[in-house]
């Protein structure tokens, strides 16, 4: 509001969903504190989107964000307003729509994160809280298709008027899934991820698929499975669709520790490839990851563990299975004070380096648990004003006396 802070008295709630995250489960919440500031722990890895709820403002969600293992994500912030009502109808074939679900998200499809939620009355009319921002709006109801319409609302406005016609589920969606060398594409998922039905189904010995009870329309389907990596195809309702797909490649990956050599277990290796595809594994207790039905080109491998730097690695999948040896090397340990010109202690001062940072504390101290090794800068910053010193650390080294400066 204003970009004021909005304390816990305000905002009630936090919602940090994975957009990955399996249907149905929960969200963590939690409060801001009088600053308009939070914090959770113990988030795993993968993409997110943080949420905010108040009873007199509309709710306000952040950019997409990655938290990554070992790693802190910081300065995700969240801005709220005043809004705009939203209400309209929902309409079928035979008149009003009761009972219909009526849904408002950020973003869109499977990076959709829910802000609002309510059901039509007899009437087939609905009211959604203020709402501010872009939304997409997604109604739906037992033997209807869904249909999604993107708003873009102003931060405050008059009410705004949103009527909907639902399509009945009479169609299917039915096609076949070959590979490459056209040969049947067996135990294949074919899932839609766009379009007014939300179903999916498993190809059969065939490579036939048959998904019932469609609305009419067009869709985006996304297929792969087993040594197959995820492809999107265009379907149409009651219209025979043919995919053919690629096998992929795998990587084998022994990851080390880089001074004892011994395997590492329960570290996720994190990769991404081609047209942003993304893939993790966690590695045994022989220190071994598989990466499967990986898309052929180059991938990006990471590895961010508690103790350990940051490893990334560029390789080459082919259509084979490959080995990759990976060796981490265990991160250091920083420590000190920030001060200013006059020896002063300076609080809530960024201190950071090559991808990790943290903040100092009340008395200006600071502690960067897992800092790599290597020759390079350690900073600091806080309004403006910066400090700098050049360090040489050793892998597992331990520097608790380090003094900043921060300089005008």
């Amino acid at each position: 509001r204003s970009l004021d802070p909005i304390d816990a008295k305000d905002a009630k709630l936090i919602a940090a969903i994975r957009r990955d995250a399996p249907v149905g489960e929960p969200a963590r919440t939690f409060s801001t504190d009088s600053q308009g500031r939070y914090r959770v722990d113990g988030i795993g890895p993968g993409s997110y989107v943080a949420v905010a709820f108040s009873a007199a403002l509309a709710p306000g969600s952040s950019e997409g964000f990655t938290i990554r293992s070992g790693s802190d994500t910081s300065d995700v912030r969240i801005t709220m307003h005043p809004g705009v009502l939203v209400q309209g109808r929902v309409v079928g074939r035979d008149g009003p729509v009761p009972g219909a679900s009526v849904i408002a998200n950020t973003g869109s499809g499977e990076s959709a994160a829910k802000v609002a939620a309510i059901t039509t009355s007899a009437q087939g009319e609905f009211t959604l809280r203020a709402l501010s921002g872009t939304i997409t709006l997604a109604v739906s109801a037992p033997g209807y298709g869904v249909v999604e319409r993107q708003l873009a609302l102003g931060d405050y406005g008059p009410r705004r008027r949103e009527d909907f016609s639902l399509l009945l589920e009479n169609a299917q969606l039915r096609g076949q899934v070959l590979a490459a060398d056209g040969g049947a594409a067996p135990n294949v998922t074919v899932r839609i991820v766009e379009g007014p039905t939300r179903r999916q189904a498993i190809t059969d010995r065939a490579g036939r698929f048959t998904i019932e009870r469609a609305a009419a329309g067009n869709y985006v389907l996304e297929v792969g499975g087993g040594d197959f990596p995820l492809t999107r195809a265009a379907a149409q309702a009651d219209r025979w669709t043919e995919v053919r797909l690629e096998r992929g490649g795998q990587l084998k990956i022994d990851l080390r520790d880089a001074r004892s050599v011994a395997p590492l277990a329960g570290l996720v290796v994190e990769a991404r490839g081609p047209g942003d595809r993304t893939a993790t594994a966690t590695t045994d207790a022989s220190g071994i990851a598989n990466l499967r039905a990986l898309a052929l080109g180059e991938w990006t491998l990471e590895v961010r563990a508690k103790g350990y730097t940051k490893l990334s690695r560029t390789v080459t999948v082919r259509a084979a299975v490959d080995d990759v040896r990976l060796v981490v090397a265990r991160s250091t340990t920083l420590a000190g004070v920030v001060r200013d010109r006059r020896g002063a202690r300076v609080p809530n001062v960024r201190v950071f380096t090559d991808g990790v940072s943290t903040m100092t504390d009340s008395l200006g101290n600071f502690r960067l648990p897992d800092a790599p090794a290597g020759t390079y800068w350690l900073e600091a910053e806080v309004d403006g004003v910066r400090g700098a010193i050049q360090l040489q650390i050793q892998p597992g080294d331990e520097r608790t006396t380090i003094e900043l400066e921060l300089q005008r």
